[in-house]
């Protein structure tokens, strides 16, 4: 079974290297966590998807699986960012499951300085 295992991790590597698209590389944000200072070229998009679990007392707890950041790339120095969650909240006497309001925003590209290695966005959601 861990030669099989090993051989599909191997292909799915193989196939997802040659499918990544036109850019060499990316910059992620974890989903509510933390930010980066690039902005996703113009007409790619970017997935970034995250999971969390909180346990606030030994009888309440939340899950959000999975939060999704979606990114457009507008233009050069704009992008689209779309936020969705699925939440699950366990306390003692309820359980509640579902999706929190879509969060639209977007990051625009204020000042880029290679010289200085600074890069400025507006961040707005």
């Amino acid at each position: 079974m861990a030669k099989y295992s090993t051989l599909i991790l191997l292909i799915l590597g193989a196939t997802t290297t040659h499918l990544s698209g036109q850019t060499p590389f990316i910059q992620t944000d974890r989903p509510g966590e933390s930010e980066s200072p690039s902005i996703v070229p113009t007409g790619c998009i970017q997935s970034e998807n995250g999971f969390l679990r909180e346990r606030q007392s030994s009888t309440s707890k939340t899950i959000k699986y999975p939060s999704s950041l979606w990114k457009y790339g507008l233009s050069k120095g704009l992008e689209l960012r779309l936020i969705t969650e699925l939440v699950s909240k366990k306390d003692s006497s309820k359980n509640e499951t579902g999706l929190k309001p879509i969060t639209i925003g977007f990051k625009v590209n204020i000042c880029q300085k290679k010289e200085l290695f600074l890069k400025l966005h507006l961040l707005a959601i």
